[in-house]
């Protein structure tokens, strides 16, 4: 069985600040359903840094980025696995 969930992150980067010094902002929220686990702010925030590790952004833009998260559980119920990837990526420019 596996659960599947999409994740809104918004990344900012102000004028003036680096991203390599860490200075972006990013805030998320659930799409399907809501997220109960405790883990689930580090694990978010741990993708959000390897997606912002792979990816320049620009001044004074906002980029959504979707990202799918996955549990995967096995017939008992254990969680066999657990991911995100993202799959969408939209600019806006403020």
């Amino acid at each position: 069985m596996t659960i599947r969930n999409k994740i809104k992150v918004d990344f900012h980067l102000e004028g003036g600040c680096s991203q390599k010094e860490g200075e972006v902002s990013f805030s998320w929220q659930p799409i399907n359903f809501s997220v109960y686990s405790r883990l689930f702010p580090d694990l978010i925030e741990e993708a959000c840094d390897e997606w912002l590790s792979e990816n320049d952004l620009q001044e004074d833009v906002v980029y959504e980025v979707i990202f799918a998260h996955v549990v995967e559980y096995d017939g008992a119920g254990a969680v066999t696995g657990e991911h995100f990837e993202p799959i969408y990526k939209e600019l806006q420019v403020l």
